[in-house]
């Protein structure tokens, strides 16, 4: 299998021939698609092949690195098809691998799939970059897979309000219509593809609708312009809005309610005292987790949390305290239902002490090894992925729980997003780095 890059794709073809046994079958041409940094093929002696789909037997294929093509029996036509390479080194360790999205396989397609073919649980550099290098963005994907990247800080401290989508499947970033106003440390979740995205530097109260599909945006306006807050989707399809702080610095203490379908903005329930740089998180029964985060007087970090209970205005419940105050932190729900608090800081430095919340009481976890400061979190299959942060390239990941090292960044940044993509890899993009980055990483669990 030859290893001849051309700017960053591995110009192989595998493929999977018919044979003449009255069944319906194809060929599928499969193309990889490799990064440009770690080289996938480092270390690897045996190639793996796996074809799999719905009523269909999988078949399997090991050839050594060294050979041209593969040959595979032949794949019947039907749906649900995916071709999965695997490097394996001297000891028989899978080291390198990829799948392609599902296909579906007739007389008339497809002739060809592609597969994204990287170092396992490591990020590599890929070709595609961003067109406007930027940090303090964000990255929402839609249900078709793709990723909305939008707003941000570009090298030069000004916000911009440039959109790009990056589409998994090609591996490629185009540029989209621009957002109304240009923001960065703005909020975003996705709503029926509709990106809502909330407030942000310059304590802006400004909220688009931006619809992916046909490039246009409806605003709205906040009663309270605000950064440094959360925005929340709740169950019912709403967005609460929470915290951070106004054009003149003080701590927002009003709770607002956006509903993207309706087009409208509400009042939600107080909360008390407001916060800035906490973590919010809806749990699996609807509730949403607020937690830790600086409030006035002072800006003091704190260790109080409490519950919100979505429905009209909503409610707020006093939650047990945080094991230590926590600001600055990320915070995602497991698959297993807890939530789990991780990186940030606390009064006397950077927290490297994970908390996990299981809907009732918080426990003090595991400890990084490193420390994670505006850094970014992405939920994988089996593990929670954290990476990077002010001064570190550090990959580590959270399961069972413990950490366990995961290898570095490619670039060390900070203030950038994860995503996790349809086919369980995560995406790295953008972020700070004395200046702003363009360029973007994927991990491949």
């Amino acid at each position: 299998m030859a290893s001849r890059h051309a700017r960053g794709l591995l110009l192989t073809a595998l493929f999977l021939a018919p044979l003449a046994c009255g069944e319906e079958v194809g060929e599928v041409v499969v193309q990889l698609r490799t990064p440009s940094d770690p080289d996938p093929f480092q270390g690897v002696v045996k190639v793996r092949l796996r074809a799999k789909g719905t009523g269909m037997a999988e078949v399997t294929r090991d050839v050594e690195r060294s050979a041209a093509a593969v040959t595979l029996p032949p794949l019947p036509y039907g749906q649900g098809r995916v071709i999965t390479v695997e490097g394996l080194d001297s000891s028989g360790a899978v080291v390198s691998c990829g799948s392609s999205a599902a296909f579906s396989l007739t007389a008339e397609h497809p002739e060809s799939v592609e597969v994204f073919f990287a170092r396992r649980e490591r990020f590599s550099l890929i070709k595609a970059r961003l067109s406007t290098a930027r940090y303090d963005h964000t990255a929402s994907r839609l249900s078709d897979g793709r990723v909305v990247i939008a707003g941000g800080s570009t090298s030069g401290a000004s916000n911009t309000a440039s959109v790009e989508i990056y589409d998994p499947d090609a591996g490629t970033l185009t540029s989209a219509p621009a957002l109304k106003r240009a923001r960065a440390g703005h909020a975003a979740v996705v709503v029926k593809d509709t990106v809502v995205i909330v407030a942000g530097h310059g304590a802006l109260g400004s909220v688009e609708l931006y619809d992916a599909a046909s490039g246009t945006t409806a605003e709205l306006t906040l009663s309270t312009p605000r950064t440094g807050h959360t925005a929340t989707l709740l169950s019912d399809g709403t967005v609460l809005v929470l915290g951070g702080a106004d054009d003149k610095g003080d701590v927002v203490d009003k709770v607002e309610i956006i509903d993207p379908q309706k087009k409208q903005i509400r009042a939600g329930a107080s909360a008390g005292p407001g916060l800035v740089w906490h973590v919010a998180v809806a749990l699996k029964d609807g509730r949403v987790l607020v937690a830790g985060g600086r409030k006035p007087p002072g800006g003091k970090i704190t260790d109080e949390a409490k519950l919100f209970s979505p429905g009209g205005a909503g409610s707020w419940k006093n939650a047990p305290k945080l094991p230590a105050g926590r600001a600055r932190a990320v915070a995602i729900l497991q698959a297993s239902g807890d939530a789990l608090i991780v990186g940030g800081e606390e009064d006397n430095g950077p927290a490297r002490e994970a908390i996990t919340f299981d809907g009732k009481t918080f426990k003090k976890g595991a400890k990084t090894s490193a420390d994670h400061l505006d850094h970014a979190v992405a939920p994988l299959a089996s593990a929670t992925l954290i990476a990077g942060g002010t001064g570190t390239r550090r990959v580590e990941l959270f399961s069972a729980g413990a950490f366990r090292d995961a290898g570095e960044l490619v670039r060390q940044r900070e203030r950038f997003t994860l995503t996790t993509l349809p086919d369980g890899s995560a995406l790295a993009m953008g972020g700070l780095a004395g200046s702003a980055l363009a360029d973007v990483e994927i991990f491949v669990p």
